[in-house]
């Protein structure tokens, strides 16, 4: 006797690009249990439940038999998006009416099922997106997501339905990008032309931003490197269609809103060599990705930590991906004094002073400008 059998297409997120995947589930004649192979075993347990419950919220019956869900390729992390796929697998196996359009290799499916058997949003939807895309399919997601689809990638084919009953019934309904909440930035945009003073800083600034050169502002603290920088990103002028578009992709698998402004990161000294460059497995992602075609601003860069900065310099060369303009900042020496006007307070000895400075050689800054705090004479006369 044939072994009832169907596979649904689908698609998951490693780094910041989707992977295609295939949900294959057949139904066994033994004990009714949901089995998943192919993801890590901790998340199993949880998707088998969710399937379960949707299904049942939805007034239809959950197989009485052993159900086998394989996920192909194997994926190494958790992935919630892949619960529509193992349901609409599991229900067309079982032989329910109006499975039979979603599993014919038209469409591909992405979304979490809730328990009340609603379709909820995914992590990387965009970078899903574009594995339909390429493909030719139909992306079916939750509502929210499709319009996130319509917005940013306009070129992929969106339907969405509300529940998992409605989508059975195929009350389907394309993506609309207007109901998509954009977010413009937050506030002015801080641009180089607020700053008051400080005319050499900002034309060498201007001059490495054409570059794209790595900045080391040095400075006392309150001269106004920090200022500066967050004003950087303002010199590289508005971004591209297709630069927001990565951009988004980049900042949706992060959970996080993209704006139109080019992004500007500041993480902390205290960062670890992941959260800066991200880890290979792709289990989170950097702020040096956060940071592609924007700014990333390491403040009192001689802080961080040697693993860090090699890390990112590590991450810097890699082929193929769009680095950020990198600017540091740092004081002229330990206790800060140098270049401030009063270096006379300076207590730094001068073994103190000359490891700082070679340590801030080893930032292989490639323009060092020298900010110096603005006299409040001159800016009253602005």
């Amino acid at each position: 006797m044939d072994t009832p059998t169907c596979t649904v297409p689908s698609a998951v997120v490693v780094g910041t690009t989707g992977q295609r995947v295939s949900v294959t589930v057949e139904l066994l004649r033994r004990l009714p249990a949901f089995t998943l192979v192919g993801v890590p075993s901790a998340h199993m347990r949880e998707t088998g439940e969710r399937v379960r419950s949707a299904i049942a919220s939805s007034g239809l019956e959950f197989p009485r038999k052993r159900v086998v869900a394989q996920v192909s390729p194997d994926v190494q992390l958790g992935v919630p998006g892949l619960d529509l796929a193992a349901a609409i697998a599991t229900l067309c196996a079982d032989g329910v009416k109006g499975t039979a359009a979603l599993t014919a290799g038209r469409h591909l499916l992405a979304a979490e099922l809730g328990l009340n058997g609603d379709l909820r949003p995914v992590r990387g939807i965009l970078a899903i997106a574009q594995v339909a895309g390429d493909q030719g399919q139909v992306l079916v997601c939750a509502p929210s997501d499709a319009n996130k689809v319509a917005a940013y990638l306009p070129y992929v084919t969106v339907a969405s339905a509300p529940t998992l009953a409605a989508l059975l019934e195929g009350h389907l309904a394309p993506g609309d990008a207007s109901q998509h909440p954009t977010v413009n930035g937050y506030g002015p945009r801080p641009v180089m032309d607020d700053v008051v003073g400080q005319d050499t800083p900002k034309a060498m600034l201007a001059a490495a931003a054409a570059m794209r050169a790595r900045v080391l502002l040095v400075g006392p603290p309150g001269a106004g490197k920090t200022m500066l920088a967050r004003r950087a990103a303002s010199l590289l002028g508005e971004m591209t269609q297709d630069e927001q578009t990565a951009n988004a992709i980049v900042f949706d698998v992060a959970g996080l809103y993209a704006t139109s402004d080019r992004p500007f990161r500041a993480p902390h000294h205290g960062v670890s060599p992941q959260a800066l460059c991200g880890d290979s497995a792709g289990r989170c992602l950097g702020e040096t990705a956060l940071a592609r075609h924007g700014v990333l601003f390491l403040d009192e860069a001689p802080a961080f930590s040697r693993n860090a900065l090699e890390s990112l310099e590590q991450c810097l060369r890699k082929p193929g991906e769009a680095p950020p303009w990198v600017i540091m900042s740092a004081t002229g020496c330990p206790c800060g004094c140098r270049f401030s006007g009063r270096d006379s307070a300076c207590v730094c000895t001068p073994e103190a002073r000359a490891a700082w400075s070679h340590r801030l050689t080893t930032l292989r800054a490639d323009v060092v400008i020298y900010v110096t705090p603005t006299p409040l004479k001159a800016m009253r006369n602005r």
